[in-house]
């Protein structure tokens, strides 16, 4: 006859104590579940209303409203109003290949930045614009300014 060694002995005592827990947990749920269920049944006897079989609806007639066909708008209507401008002042200047400003046309420049030049007309807002985007936490940087017709 074999002998049984201790290290199965042990093996066997564990499972065991694992199939006992298994088994008082699934106790444990089943009696969990029959009293919540019971409770469900008790609650549902409780108030439970009489339920008619008669289901007819009636119905709302539709009768639909009159309106008015909707008016066209006009296209100035879309738009706020456009200010008044001098057609003729130097910020509307076109300037392109079959517009060319004059060979002698040098504006009055004013320092930016880095050697970079700009029309002193407008390089107040300039530097006001990189200010404001560098406060915002933008990285600007002037990279090409005014270049001369040479």
């Amino acid at each position: 006859m074999a002998r049984i060694t201790r290290k199965q002995r042990l093996r066997v005592r564990s499972y065991i104590q694992l199939g006992l827990l298994f088994t008082a947990g699934l106790v444990i749920l089943i009696g969990i579940g029959l009293t919540i269920g019971r409770a469900i049944g008790k609650a549902a006897h409780r108030e439970a209303v009489p339920v008619s079989t008669d289901f007819t609806v009636e119905e709302p007639e539709f009768t639909p409203e009159p309106t008015a066909p909707p008016q066209p708008v006009p296209d100035w209507a879309l738009y706020p109003m456009m200010p008044t401008v001098d057609l003729s002042s130097w910020e509307l200047r076109l300037v392109r290949k079959d517009h060319p400003l004059a060979v002698d046309f040098v504006p009055e420049l004013m320092d930016i930045e880095e050697g970079e030049r700009f029309d002193a007309r407008a390089g107040a807002y300039l530097l006001q614009l990189i200010r404001d985007a560098r406060a915002a936490g933008y990285g600007v940087y002037v990279c090409s300014c005014y270049r001369s017709y040479d």
